[in-house]
């Protein structure tokens, strides 16, 4: 058990020079309740919404892609790069596109050391319309339309539906997510988020299930809305603890409850 505390700054990397999101994860102790660990939450969110991104990727993209855009070259969109390209060796070019020229210059320099594919920036139109799998970071605003989608596309939106517009989430023709109650409520309390009420085909647990199918054909054009479910973080978070303890890692500090709270007798 535990908690993950988050905050969002849109503003904050123009102008405080610091990333969008940060914040914590506490590590609790099942039986006692008692914290075993705090730690930075931003790799755990980064990490997380990729695994997921990459299952999603491995039940319903394409065979054997060679294309990738990237709508968004922040934090999110460099982990996609490496994990899809560690999915999918048969990955080849990835069309970038970022709002900012220097947010896509340091994508460049940080990542083409890493990642053994074609980088090409260019706008949000070529890369949707060049790419078997589009992964959308971070676009606030509607950006994407339906028949910029190729045929066969899987589409991966980690900004709920604000990349896409209204035609798309119409006329796609599945719709998938990682958990229903969570997308409605979400839907609910943000409708300014979706341009359109989607028609979802099922969760993602179904088609590892066997429950319902990816795709009924080679040509349908997917889109996938995982928001994110906090018992992935909190598993994470306590594997990571695991694994700092089996290390000697970390910083161990001493709980209040376990020192003398009382003042010394005079």
């Amino acid at each position: 058990c535990g908690l993950k505390w988050l905050g969002r700054v849109t503003e904050n990397s123009r102008l405080n020079d610091l990333p969008q999101f940060t914040g914590l994860q506490v590590v609790n102790d099942p039986e006692t309740g008692v914290p075993l660990a705090v730690m930075d939450c931003r790799w755990i969110t980064v990490a997380r919404t990729t695994a997921v991104s990459v299952i999603t990727a491995r039940l319903c993209a394409p065979e054997d892609p060679k294309t990738l855009a990237i709508l968004g070259t922040g934090l999110q969109g460099r982990f996609h790069a490496l994990m899809l390209k560690e999915e999918f060796p048969s990955l080849e070019r990835v069309y970038l596109y970022n709002r900012s020229q220097e947010g896509l210059d340091r994508f460049l320099s940080d990542m083409s050391p890493r990642v053994d594919v074609e980088f090409v920036p260019t706008t949000g139109e070529e890369a949707v319309r060049s790419s078997e799998i589009v992964v959308t970071a971070g676009l606030m605003k509607p950006m994407i339309y339906l028949d910029w989608i190729r045929p066969g596309a899987l589409c991966l939106g980690l900004d709920l539906a604000r990349a896409w517009h209204a035609d798309v989430i119409k006329g796609i023709d599945r719709i998938f997510t990682d958990d229903q109650t969570q997308f409605w409520k979400r839907y609910t309390t943000e409708p300014e988020a979706y341009s359109g009420k989607p028609e979802i085909s099922g969760e993602l647990s179904s088609i590892l299930l066997g429950q319902t199918p990816a795709r009924k054909s080679p040509e349908e054009r997917l889109l996938a809305l995982n928001l994110g479910m906090a018992i992935c973080d909190l598993a994470l978070g306590d594997l990571i603890y695991r694994e700092a303890e089996k290390q000697n890692a970390g910083v161990v500090l001493p709980l209040m409850e376990r020192e003398d709270l009382l003042p010394e007798l005079s």
